[in-house]
C-alpha cells in the first residue's frame, strides 16, 4: 500500500473516531424550544416559557376609553408566544392580518404590580423573529416608570385595574344616599353605568327612560382620587348627549385642582363623604 493511501485512511479513521466521540449521547438530548409561530420555529432558548402571566387581568390606561384586556395567552389583540415572569416581560405577535406590521414580534417589559397598578413598556416593536425578542437586550428604565425617557423616548404606560369601578360602593354625597356598581348608579337621578376608566376616573352613564328631563340621554362624569377616608368629589362634565360615544368625545374639561369651590362647568364638584 502506498504511502498516499495510508494517510487517506489514518484520516477517514479520525473522522470516524470523532462522530461517534463521548458527545454523541449529549447531542441526542431534547431541547428545548419556544412555541411556534407563523415566522417558523425558533431556535432553542435556555429557560421554558411561563405557562401564565402575572399581569393577566382587565385594566385601564391612559390611552384611549376602553380597557386593556390581558391573559395568559392574549395581550389585547396580539398572541403571548413567551413569558417570563421572574424577570418581568413577555414577548408577543401582532395578528397576520393587523394593519401595521403584521405578523411580526415585540417584547414588553413591566413593573412588579403592586396595588392595582403596574407600569409597561415595549423595549422592541415589529421584529421579524420571535427569537430576535427573546434574546434581545433593550432596556428601560424600570425604577421610574413614569418619567419622561424611561422607556425609549416617553414614559411607560400606566395600568390600573379596572376590574371594579374604583369609587364603587355605598355613599353620601351632597344630595343624599349614592349606591355606584359597575353597572348603576343610583342617586338622586337612578343611571346605567355604560363604561368606566379607572385610570383615567371617568365613567358614561346612562338616564332612565324615565327621566323627566334626559330621558335614555347619556353623561359623562370625572372623580377625584378617594381620600384615606373614602371622600371623594365627582364632576359631570357632559350633562346630555345622544350617544355613549358623543359624551365620550364631547371637548368639555373640568379642573380638579380646588373641586370644594369651583371647576366644574363654573361651580365646585359634588362632594362625597366628605367630612
Amino acid at each position: 500500500m502506498s504511502l498516499k493511501n495510508v494517510l487517506v485512511l489514518a484520516a477517514l479513521i479520525s473522522l470516524t473516531l470523532t462522530a461517534c466521540g463521548p458527545d454523541d449521547d449529549e447531542d441526542d438530548q431534547p431541547l428545548t424550544t419556544t412555541p411556534n409561530s407563523s415566522m417558523g420555529t425558533t431556535p432553542p432558548v435556555s429557560r421554558p416559557s411561563d405557562t401564565s402571566l402575572e399581569v393577566a387581568g382587565t385594566w385601564a390606561t391612559p390611552f384611549g376609553f376602553e380597557p386593556e384586556v390581558i391573559t395568559s395567552t392574549l395581550w389585547n389583540a396580539d398572541t403571548v408566544t413567551y413569558i417570563n415572569n421572574d424577570e418581568n416581560w413577555a414577548v408577543v405577535q401582532a395578528p397576520a392580518d393587523a394593519t401595521f406590521n403584521p405578523s411580526t414580534f415585540s417584547r414588553i417589559v413591566w413593573t412588579e404590580p403592586a396595588e392595582g397598578v403596574f407600569h409597561y413598556c415595549y423595549v422592541e416593536f415589529a421584529l421579524a423573529t420571535e427569537a430576535a425578542a427573546i434574546s434581545s437586550t433593550a432596556m428601560a428604565n424600570t425604577a421610574a416608570p413614569e418619567m419622561m425617557g424611561s422607556c425609549g423616548a416617553f414614559a411607560f404606560t400606566r395600568a390600573v385595574d379596572n376590574t371594579m369601578l374604583e369609587i364603587a360602593g355605598s355613599h353620601m354625597g351632597e344630595f343624599g344616599a349614592e349606591t355606584i356598581s359597575n353597572t348603576e348608579w343610583n342617586g338622586f337621578v337612578p343611571q346605567k353605568v355604560i363604561g368606566f376608566n379607572n385610570a383615567q376616573r371617568v365613567a358614561i352613564r346612562q338616564y332612565s327612560e324615565q327621566d323627566p328631563q334626559n330621558p335614555s340621554l347619556f353623561n359623562r362624569v370625572r372623580w377625584t382620587e378617594p381620600d384615606t377616608a373614602d371622600a371623594f368629589y365627582y364632576c359631570i362634565e357632559v350633562f346630555s348627549a345622544e350617544t355613549a360615544e358623543a359624551a365620550l368625545m364631547d371637548p368639555a374639561t373640568s379642573d380638579s385642582s380646588s373641586p370644594a369651590t369651583a371647576g366644574c362647568n363654573g361651580g365646585s364638584w359634588v362632594a362625597v363623604n366628605a367630612q
